[in-house]
């Protein structure tokens, strides 16, 4: 663990030592327990698991509804780890594909508190209806070393139980990969996802999807203009995907970068799973450390103004 995270995760344990005694004690006074803030989960499900050991990359693909994001996991993961659905609203529940030497329940229980964590047994069952929160795991041969690959329910579902999870989803993730169509880049609910992303100054990678390499040339960069204008988002990296029913069903798709503004024309395929491999953890892990930091010390959100609260009960 280098020096810098070190110091952060030292900080979060004494932040969270220090709140369980002020909380005790608040009980004794009638005041309420933060249990039910955003910034008291954010701490609990985000800082507090990872503030130990290496730091490890989670990676979650999400979009909203029917727009191929299970497509594009399978391929980043090299194997059909989660079930591809033509109906809209497949994904019920995440998926998480672990490097090789990873199979530790205990440690992505940590990384994914307010998730029940079933091991995987077929790429039907993320496809399945359930009210609890479960996240489906399983050891991906191909996946690099510290990285985690997570495929998402939608984030624009009418379903309530899927916006809890997509909250716990962007919780847990230390990088985004924004899964958008022609048809779904200027949804309300993924604009609003990702905004609360970028609150949480989480990096965000664009991977247009479904595009006609040809035909929609001059419009991905208006398409990725609009969502970064409406969302705040400056994506660290952008990719076009084409149509192509066969390459898909034969995980052979193509991943074309085009530039951190989408007019780098289309040259020769990428890796994005070697891209992600390639990413700065430590930079990355800090980055994101901080940014939920501020959210949980924000003086109206966050701890601060819990601290109020019971100064004020108290009297």
């Amino acid at each position: 663990m280098t020096t810098p995270f070190r110091a952060l995760a030292v900080q979060v344990r004494q932040l969270d030592r220090s709140l369980a005694a002020v909380v005790r004690a608040a009980e004794a006074i009638g005041a309420p327990a933060p249990s039910e803030e955003d910034w008291f989960e954010l701490l609990r499900h985000k800082l507090l698991p990872q503030a130990e050991g290496e730091p490890l990359l989670v990676v979650g693909i999400v979009g909203g509804t029917n727009i191929g994001k299970s497509v594009l996991f399978n391929h980043l993961a090299g194997q059909v780890a989660s079930g591809v659905s033509p109906l809209a609203a497949g994904t019920k529940h995440p998926v998480c594909l672990v490097p090789p030497g990873m199979e530790d329940p205990a440690t992505l229980t940590r990384l994914f508190e307010g998730f029940h964590l079933r091991p995987w047994q077929s790429a039907e069952d993320p496809l399945r209806e359930s009210n609890a929160n479960l996240l489906f795991w399983r050891v991906g041969e191909n996946v690099p070393p510290r990285l985690l690959l997570l495929d998402c329910p939608d984030v624009d579902s009418d379903a309530k139980v899927n916006w809890q999870r997509a909250r716990l989803i962007r919780q847990s993730a230390d990088v985004l990969v924004a899964v958008l169509t022609q048809q779904k880049y200027n949804d309300a609910a993924v604009k609003q996802f990702f905004r609360e992303a970028v609150e949480a100054d989480k990096p965000i990678v664009v991977a247009f999807n479904q595009c006609d390499l040809g035909g929609d040339r001059d419009y991905w960069p208006q398409w990725l203009a609009t969502f970064a204008g409406e969302t705040g988002a400056e994506p660290d990296l952008v990719y076009v995907v084409p149509y192509d029913r066969a390459a898909s069903h034969e995980l052979r798709l193509p991943f074309y970068f085009v530039g951190r503004d989408g007019r780098t024309p289309p040259a020769e395929p990428s890796s994005l799973r070697a891209e992600l491999a390639a990413m700065h953890f430590d930079e990355i892990k800090i980055r994101t450390f901080r940014g939920a930091l501020a959210r949980v010390l924000d003086p109206d959100r966050g701890a601060p103004a819990y601290l109020a609260t019971v100064r004020a009960a108290a009297g």
